[in-house]
């Protein structure tokens, strides 16, 4: 239990608590619909010059002391008259709606401090999470009413408040009067809004987002001053907090204040392009002076503390088929979950045995999805077992946005988490083509593109900020659609077919037959084969070189030539073999470059990596997984200098070489392929068409 001043927060407390040399007269003048003209002879630099796009407006607590008091007050008590029903009539229980009093338009009171004290059960202390919302939100109001001042100052709407309290505005100024109020009280709550938004997602986030909540929407905002905009905004707070029946511990409390506040920025957002002289505001930057805290117009890119999303439990061994991919996802579970999380860097990431960007390609039908779900519930249990949060995070399907730059803003957003440096995440983009599609097909929607050039932002350059706990990986039945930038962003690709031998159908007629058999032995009556164990083909391989092993030539026609002219005049152990070979592929393909080297070079450092962890290490995590970083790099050294012993590099680069441009050729030219075998099935249509046309001809005249 936390006192509304405990000695967490007497520092802010004190802060606010300094003389109030102007807010009185702004308070009773902005309820009447007027403020002060006159310019504080206190006003900073900042305050009074516009700040140029590329830097920030600094806000310390000196400036947002002033406000204090009339945050305090908001705090203490608020009087609305609500419009109409605010609730709908439900019967009381803890997770639906219960009667409401605000029936008609009269006025009420309403305080939350007393609800807070009511939510936290004590008359004189206040729980932790509680006091924290409304510390939170106190600094927020008083932010708002500094922004909103500043707007005031940088627009001139203070002029005009100063006309407009002597009676002396023109018509004309009279509707610019109107206009700016209406944005400044905007600009207020927004603020506010922001902040809190901000603020409560980097505060219990796992605990917050465990609950769920009907929350119905902002019912009214009113935009005529900005200390009735605070007024209306802070009620209806106040009022979901006690009147929507949802609110009953302290969890309830913070997740209905996460809610509210999203839902005002969203309502802002709604209104943003009708808000007219929204410029001296959306121009320019604010930054509260230390913290990460910063205000950039009405952008609304929130970096909130993501949630797992939920998935279905799939193990490895009921995916039929498959086996690169399946022995790729296990490799990659374990390296991300080489993370140490205090120095905040992975061995196995700063080895080279981890890429940020895979991919996974295969016809519809092929276990891609499985492969997803399958490598979630391999991380997530992992995760459990060694005590590190785990974060699944699909690439939501609307992600593109019809408005301009909210494909962009959205795209932004889901990149946000995965720089979280406290969590292992895998996000997954199921159907790829969809939001990554090529930027270069007809008719490519303006949000795809936003969402492909943030995409290639956070993924290489100087944007992309990865820790070696994160990766992103790409499943799509249509790799040809991908956009080519988005191709060379990829470093590990690998094919998912599905069932491929007869060992694989038996396997998956087995899967999907035992449960009949397990619940009456003698409902099946079928032979088994002789020859086969069931499941037997489908347990992981130790090494992907072993199915690597037939691979000397490649299968592409393209490269074949290529290759075997090279090949004429130097051997795969000579290092003149890859640079001629690798010019030659760039002369006949343009769009080879430098990329596709590092990735191919990725793909053997991959390689190199490719072994098993010791046994003893996944089943006593203190064995490796929870030692410090640099004896996790020395083991993992160890395991790959024995692993190194075995192999021959020579033959690893030409495999890896052969496996990334067989793919990128297919790749490239599947399109083409596609079109040349429409074409053909429809000039065979015709010619189909045209003999049985001509037999029904010669069948009539007879």
């Amino acid at each position: 239990m936390w006192n509304v001043m405990s000695a967490r927060h007497q520092k802010f407390a004190n802060t606010c608590s300094y003389p109030i040399q102007c807010c009185n007269t702004w308070i009773s003048n902005a309820r009447s619909g007027n403020t002060p003209a006159t310019k504080s002879s206190a006003m900073t630099k900042e305050e009074s010059m516009p700040a140029s796009p590329a830097s920030y407006i600094p806000i310390d607590e000196q400036q947002l002391d002033k406000f204090a008091e009339k945050a305090n007050f908001l705090l203490q008590r608020v009087k609305w008259s609500p419009l109409g029903e605010m609730f709908e009539s439900k019967e009381k229980n803890t997770g639906g709606w219960r009667e409401s009093s605000l029936r008609y338009s009269v006025a009420d009171e309403l305080s939350l401090i007393r609800i807070a004290k009511t939510v936290s059960r004590d008359p004189l202390l206040l729980l932790e999470g509680i006091n924290h919302s409304l510390i939170l939100l106190r600094h927020g109001l008083t932010l708002g009413m500094h922004v909103s001042a500043l707007y005031s100052k940088f627009s001139g709407l203070e002029t005009l408040i100063s006309l407009n309290t002597r009676g002396a505005l023109s018509e004309t100024q009279k509707t610019e009067f109107r206009e700016k109020y209406e944005t400044a009280s905007a600009i207020a709550i927004f603020s506010t809004a922001y902040y809190m938004v901000w603020e409560l997602s980097r505060y219990s986030s796992e605990e917050i987002s465990s609950v769920t909540m009907d929350f119905r929407g902002i019912p009214e905002m009113n935009l005529t001053a900005p200390l009735r905009a605070f007024d209306c905004m802070i009620y209806y707070y106040a009022a979901y907090l006690k009147k929507s029946g949802l609110v009953h511990v302290e969890t309830d409390f913070l997740k209905m204040t996460l809610l509210y506040f999203q839902g005002i920025i969203d309502e802002i957002k709604n209104r943003e392009a009708s808000l007219k002289h929204r410029d001296f505001f959306s121009s320019r930057r604010y930054k509260l002076t230390g913290s990460d805290f910063s205000l950039n117009g009405f952008d609304a890119s929130v970096g909130t503390q993501a949630g797992t999303m939920e998935f279905n439990r799939v193990e490895l061994n009921q995916i039929v088929g498959n086996r690169d991919a399946k022995h790729k996802a296990r490799r990659l579970a374990e390296r991300l979950l080489c993370y140490d999380k205090e120095t905040k860097q992975n061995p196995m990431y700063a080895l080279g045995g981890l890429s940020f960007v895979r991919m996974g390609h295969g016809e519809p039908g092929t276990g891609k999805s499985l492969q997803i779900a399958a490598t979630a519930t391999m991380l997530n249990d992992f995760c459990e077992r060694i005590g590190i949060p785990f974060l699944f995070w699909p690439m939501p399907d609307n992600l593109i946005s019809t408005f301009q730059g909210g494909s962009a803003e959205r795209a932004i957003e889901w990149f946000r988490p995965l720089k979280d440096p406290n969590k292992i995440i895998y996000a997954p983009v199921d159907d790829a083509e969809n939001n990554l599609e090529d930027r270069t097909r007809q008719g490519i929607s303006a949000g795809v593109r936003e969402v492909i050039a943030v995409f290639l932002r956070n993924t290489e350059g100087a944007y992309a900020v990865h820790y070696g706990n994160s990766v992103i990986e790409l499943f799509t039945n249509l790799p040809e659609q991908l956009d080519k930038a988005v191709l060379s962003r990829i470093v590990d690709r690998f094919y998912v077919g599905g069932a491929m031998t007869r060992e694989d159908f038996l396997d998956q007629d087995f899967l999907w037959w035992r449960r009949f058999g397990e619940i009456d032995p003698e409902f099946i009556g079928m032979t088994e084969p002789k020859d086969y164990t069931f499941l037997r083909d489908q347990e992981l391989v130790s090494s992907i070189s072993k199915a690597y092993e037939g691979l000397k030539r490649p299968s592409e026609e393209r490269i074949q030539v290529i290759f075997d002219k090279i090949l004429r005049k130097h051997k795969p152990d000579e290092h003149e073999f890859f640079a001629r070979f690798f010019h030659a592929v760039k002369q006949e393909f343009p769009f080879f470059t430098s990329r596709d080297v590092r990735n191919i070079q990725s793909a053997v450092n991959e390689r190199i990596m490719d072994f098993d962890l010791e046994p003893q290490w996944l089943e006593d995590p203190k064995c490796f997984f929870l030692r410090d970083y640099d004896s996790k790099k020395a083991m993992i050294i160890e395991l790959m200098k024995s692993n190194m012993k075995g192999l021959s590099f020579p033959e690893i680069r030409v495999q890896e070489t052969i496996r990334y441009l067989d793919s990128m050729v297919k790749i490239v030219f599947a399109q083409e392929e596609r079109k040349l075998n429409e074409m053909t099935s429809q000039l065979l249509l015709q010619e189909k068409a045209a003999k049985r046309f001509s037999e029904m001809k010669r069948g009539a005249l007879r």
